[in-house]
């Protein structure tokens, strides 16, 4: 699968353009479900400076990790440990359809029950007070 690259000083430079990467960001979202982003304020160094830290950090015993577990925030931030998450695909009704939908080349092998890997996560913005999701 060839993933979009989404170069952000293109977001930082002139509003005309910003509307023809807004389309080309929908549209590899929309076929792929996921894009690379390039930005020109970072460089390969802090990426990997970043990288080691976050592989250093899920190298820590589970005791450490569970320190930063914050269940009381619905782990929107910090550390989710594995066997927590359940894939979308196995409680999406309508997405389980799609899925039966697509050729048989194409469709993904569907996980069974929790997922097996931590996650970290830093908040973003406030979390939304509605969802379809539980």
């Amino acid at each position: 699968m060839e993933l979009t690259v989404v170069d952000l000083s293109l977001y930082l430079g002139s509003k005309g353009e910003v509307k023809e990467l807004c389309g080309e960001v929908s549209r590899s979202l929309r076929e792929t479900g996921a894009l690379l982003v390039k930005d020109p304020r970072y460089t390969a160094e802090d990426n990997d400076r970043f990288l080691g830290m976050m592989e250093r950090y899920f190298d820590r015993p589970p005791e450490f990790k569970r320190l930063q577990e914050r269940p009381q925030l619905h782990y929107q931030v910090g550390v989710t440990p594995e066997g927590l998450e359940v894939p979308r695909s196995l409680v999406d009704e309508e997405m389980q359809e799609k899925l039966k939908e697509m050729p048989k080349e194409f469709q993904p092998s569907i996980p069974k029950g929790a997922d097996r890997k931590w996650r970290y996560m830093w908040r973003v913005g406030p979390r939304p007070s509605e969802t379809r999701f539980q």
